[in-house]
């Protein structure tokens, strides 16, 4: 998924279609999760941090085609959380 993808995506989920949260959803839920294991090595809470994302991604607060590398946003959102 290109950036402008992921921006559209993000812009469609703030408008709540729930279409675009199970693209989200698929094509980033394991990748995230798979990072946060790699952080933290417990997988239960690897799990919550990748759901907590998630949420945060459904309820971007700001202007989704700002974001220029959305790999790097999503890592470190992981991170942060």
């Amino acid at each position: 998924m290109t950036n402008n993808e992921f921006a559209r995506i993000i812009d469609k989920l703030q408008k709540k279609d729930i279409v675009a949260l199970k693209i989200l959803y698929e094509q980033y839920f394991q990748r995230i999760y798979m990072t946060a294991i790699g952080l933290i090595c417990d997988k239960d809470d690897a799990y919550d941090i990748a759901m907590n994302v998630i949420e945060k991604l459904i309820n971007y607060p700001s202007d989704p085609y700002a974001i220029k590398n959305h790999i790097g946003l999503l890592i470190t959102m992981t991170r942060n959380e």
